[in-house]
């Protein structure tokens, strides 16, 4: 979100948004504006929280027999 104008001189003081990047990592901003300092960020970056891996039960192995070349002659 943008700094919003709460009575057309004074800004709104912080705000923050987040965004996942390209390669996983979450981008969080934290920012200030005001009209004596501007405009101040802090970015923050780190790991998404890794989703639950949930294993996948195994079947019964299936075992085929080697195929058997005869040799004709």
């Amino acid at each position: 979100t943008a700094c919003t104008p709460l009575d057309g001189f004074r800004l709104a003081r912080s705000r923050s948004y987040s965004l996942v990047e390209p390669d996983g990592t979450l981008r969080t901003v934290f920012y200030t504006a005001d009209p004596v300092n501007g405009f101040n960020a802090v970015v923050q970056r780190g790991p998404l929280v890794p989703k639950a891996v949930v294993p996948v039960a195994a079947g019964p192995a299936i075992l085929a027999p080697a195929p058997v070349a005869r040799v004709l002659g």
